[in-house]
Order: structure tokens, then sequence, then C-alpha cells
């Protein structure tokens, strides 16, 4: 990673979050890196050591709040990946649903504001017993599920199901529905929609209203996934529009530079694609690529 350069007042007045895992180990040395380049919100990882909810004590989680303050941050919300297999297997279903739940406890702890007390996750679609599980635990601590299973997993491949079909399905009681309709929302992910060969402009206006979260994210050529860049070629999207169709959809839906599966700096990557919305707030032509290499 290369060095520090001052803040970017343009960053920082985007109101763009980033992910915090990919960085390093150091979670407080990551932090410490990306806030002075603007980046006023983090996105941390349930899954990542010293973020883990076991290693954090309500004692812990004040202090990595205050730290965060200091740094002159917040926490955005939390991210926790279990594949979809893992609710199935007998052997580990209880486990990955209690992994939720306890990261569930953490994104209400480290929480500042109502939408940040936020679980990015995969919803389980079967068995119906772990999603209303999960949705249950939601409600009790007031935290939404912004679930990515409708668009796909950024990481892992989507489980079945997601919060459209929860809300139809005939397993969970009323109350159950219910709890979905207000604590539930969708993820949108452009390089996994566009992996599925789907457009992320037609799933953001068909989930307008119900968004809790959207990456910021291009699929790299390689099939991989990368930062997002200017300029036209293969490959290209049209963030522009993106960006408009979230605006629209709901100007107060949290976007996060989404850096997992970068290769190459990854610091000038959150730069420059943070760099790459901001111009397209204001460029009604800017189209992007997915990165060169």
């Amino acid at each position: 990673m290369t060095g520090v350069r001052t803040e970017d007042s343009t960053i920082a007045q985007s109101g763009l979050s980033v992910t915090v895992a990919p960085f390093g180990a150091e979670v407080r040395r990551t932090i410490a890196l990306l806030a002075p380049i603007g980046f006023r919100s983090m996105q941390l990882s349930a899954a990542q050591p010293g973020i883990r909810p076991r290693d954090l004590d309500r004692g812990a989680r004040r202090d990595l709040r205050a730290f965060l303050a200091r740094r002159g941050t917040s926490c955005s919300g939390v991210d926790l990946w279990i594949p979809a297999a893992h609710f199935l297997d007998p052997a580990r279903a209880d486990a990955a649903v209690q992994a939720v739940c306890d990261a569930i406890g953490l994104a209400a702890d480290l929480a500042t504001d109502d939408r940040a007390r936020a679980l990015s996750t995969v919803l389980p679609g079967d068995p119906p017993d772990a999603r209303v599980a999960i949705q249950r635990e939601a409600a009790r601590c007031g935290v939404t599920i912004v679930d990515f299973s409708t668009t796909g997993s950024p990481v892992s491949a989507a489980g079945t199901g997601g919060a459209a079909d929860a809300m139809a399905s005939g397993a969970a009681s009323g109350a159950s529905r219910a709890s979905v309709v207000e604590w539930t929302r969708i993820g949108i992910d452009p390089a996994a929609l566009l992996a599925q060969g789907r457009d992320p402009i037609d799933a953001v206006i068909a989930s307008t209203g119900r968004i809790g979260a959207a990456r910021l994210v291009s699929p790299a050529p390689s099939g991989g996934r990368g930062p997002v860049v200017g300029g036209r070629g293969d490959g290209r999207f049209n963030l522009t529009m993106y960006r408009a169709a979230l605006t629209v959809s709901g100007p107060e839906v949290p976007v996060i530079v989404d850096a997992r599966g970068w290769t190459g700096d990854l610091v000038e990557g959150a730069r420059a694609t943070a760099h790459a919305w901001c111009r397209a707030g204001a460029d009604p032509t800017a189209e992007v690529d997915s990165p060169s290499g």
C-alpha cells in the first residue's frame, strides 16, 4: 500500500464508506490509513480477527467506537458472508445461525446512528427456521439485515431465497414476515450482477425503496473483482446511471467501496473508485470501465 496524501475533500464530502478487511489484518492501522484519505465511515467485517464478536467485549466495542471517532470516522455497518451450504449442514447450521446473530449484536454495538445499525450478509433461503431466527434477532436488536442473496454475495456464491422470497414464504409466521419487511433490505453488488449477465441499474430500479446498501466495485477483465476506473472500453457500465438510479431509489442509501477480491494497490484503487463516483455525480456523460489489469 502506498503512503497517504493529504485528505481529499471531495471524497470526504461524498459520504462513501470503504471495506476495511481487505487492507490487512491490523484493523486500527487500516483505519488510520484510510481515514485521512477522506473516508468518513468504515465497513467492518465480523469475520476479521480482532473484530469478530468473540474478540470484543462491551468495553472493547466502546473503545473501538472511540478510536473511530478520534480518526474522524465511524462504523457504517458490519459484513458477514457465510456459505449457504453451512445452514443446510446439520453439523454446522446452529453455529452458522449463531455467528450471524452475534454479528447482528456487533453491528448494534458499533453503530453511532440508526443507518449504521446494519449487517450485510446472505440470508439463507433454507431452512426457513434459520432465516426466521436471524430475522427475529435483527428485530430484537434494531438492526437492518442487508440481504445480498437476491443479487449475489459480494464474495461467496449467492444463497437461495432472499428478502423477496422470504416475504412471500408461507413457512414463516405472519409476525416473522412483518419482521422481514421492517428489518430486511436488499443489497446491490454491481460486480456480482454483471458477472451473472444482469444489469445493476435494472436491479436498483426494481428494488426502489427497499435497498439497504449498494457496493461500489467493478468486474475485472480476469473475471474477478476490481476498482472502478474512468474511461471507455470493454466491460463498461454506466456509473452515472447507477448513481442516479440509487439517488432515485433513496438518497440515503449507503454506498460502500468494496475492495474485497481486488489486486494491486488497494489504497489507490479505493481512491480512484471514490473519485470515479464523485465524477459520475458531476458529469452526466461519464462512464467507467472494468480495471485494465
